[in-house]
């Protein structure tokens, strides 16, 4: 019997997956439209830094696949005492949420810090980032400021009709591949034009901005609210604007061009991954 039992456990052992010991961090486990980006942005981490952690070759993810989220470590700058602040470049794709749940703050510390009146930011400008290194931010083990806590914020009718009307005044626009302007649109690149032109940057990925604004729950989507659906890839991949009763529009690969479609198709109704509140 001794030795069946030593068998047993010798194959055991051979047959088992290493893990990253637990004290490297917490655990996670992959649900439907999650990606690695997403993941690392709500855990305060990075792609590889988790790709690493689990031995991952691709980022390709399965629900209900348990991840091990390794902690992210900051190394300190003995001159951190002396800069309480540091600063940002804006690169193409950028938005102040982004940058904050990147940098560990909130938006409304970098709207203060920059005296901006406005989330509009331009690649190439310099962002001053406050408490990053100072006593005053959070520690880096700390959760990024998410607005999961925050009240759906309001916002003008007369802004949110301008902002449909102009959206759909691109019906029948042609969809490209990687298109941002009139000429062609692909499905983020339509909602980056749109927000743009009422001063909210958004990235140029559907899974990116799932990070931007606030979450809002389906029973309060409103018009002008930013829909996300998973529809082919592994992660979110596909944007789109509410109308309102049920209607949103957006840059169809499958229809060719920018069209309305239903919120209460069997399609579209099982491929909502979430909404967010940008405007």
């Amino acid at each position: 019997m001794l030795l069946i039992a030593g068998i047993a456990a010798a194959l055991s052992g051979l047959l088992s997956f290493p893990r990253p010991a637990a004290a490297a961090g917490t655990s996670y486990v992959v649900q439907k439209g999650d990606c690695l980006w997403l993941i690392a942005q709500r855990k305060n981490t990075s792609v590889e830094l988790l790709k690493q952690a689990n031995g991952l070759k691709s980022e390709l993810l399965t629900p209900g696949q348990t991840l091990s989220i390794p902690l992210k470590v900051t190394a300190v700058s003995p001159s951190r005492s002396s800069s309480p602040e540091v600063s940002y470049t804006v690169r193409e794709g950028d938005c102040l949420w982004l940058i904050a749940r990147r940098s560990n703050i909130s938006v409304e510390q970098i709207k203060n810090a920059n005296n901006l009146t406005t989330e509009l930011i331009k690649p190439g400008q310099v962002l001053r980032l406050p408490g990053k290194s100072g006593s005053a931010g959070p520690t880096p083990a700390a959760k990024p400021a998410v607005n999961t806590t925050k009240p759906v914020p309001s916002r003008s009718g007369d802004t949110t009709r301008d902002l449909l009307n102009l959206a759909q005044s691109y019906l029948g626009t042609p969809y490209r591949w990687a298109g941002e302007s009139p000429g062609g649109f692909d499905c983020s690149g339509f909602t980056r034009y749109i927000f743009g032109r009422f001063g909210v940057s958004l990235p140029h990925s559907a899974a990116a901005q799932f990070s931007c604004g606030t979450p809002v729950q389906r029973s309060e989507l409103a018009p002008g609210d930013l829909l996300l659906f998973h529809t082919l890839s592994p992660g979110i991949d596909h944007a789109a604007i509410y109308c309102g009763g049920g209607k949103f529009i957006h840059a169809s690969s499958r229809g060719g061009c920018v069209k309305t479609d239903s919120i209460y198709e069997d399609y579209w109704n099982t491929h909502l991954v979430g909404a967010r509140r940008v405007l």
